[in-house]
């Protein structure tokens, strides 16, 4: 029951909590997904929550600046630029109470892809190394 509690406490300085506060669950574009559960041990994880949005640049411009805001928060950063435009971003945040956090980015508005591109913007928190969530999550 406290487990939503604390992952909230620990994103509300984030400002990435602007997009990943649950106002976009019912978007007719949009996918969110909180997971808090022994699934996520496969992965090396506690705590997962992920936004996808496709045909709202409003949205998935929003996503990218709150990415952005939390840059200067991150304590390792890896970021791909095009042009002006972030593409892909990869920040680990300082531990929360001895809880490694991530966050995850990836636009494809900027990459040829097959039907609608999305904006993604994904927390997680646990005891994986950045190095094994880029190998998870990140570029292919």
């Amino acid at each position: 029951m406290l487990l939503p509690l604390i992952a909230q406490a620990q994103t509300s300085q984030l400002a990435i909590n602007r997009v990943l506060g649950g106002q976009y669950k019912k978007h007719p574009h949009s996918t969110e997904v909180e997971i808090m559960s022994q699934r996520l041990e496969q992965y090396r994880l506690t705590y997962y929550h992920s936004l996808a949005v496709e045909q709202d640049t409003v949205v998935m411009n929003r996503m990218a600046e709150s990415f952005m805001d939390d840059v200067p928060k991150a304590t390792e950063k890896e970021l791909k630029m095009r042009g002006q435009h972030l593409t892909y971003g990869f920040l680990q945040l300082p531990p929360e109470d001895g809880v490694n956090r991530y966050v995850f980015f990836k636009d494809e508005r900027y990459f040829p892809t097959a039907g609608n591109p999305a904006a993604t913007i994904i927390y997680m928190e646990g005891p994986a190394s950045l190095e094994y969530l880029k190998q998870k999550f990140g570029q292919q």
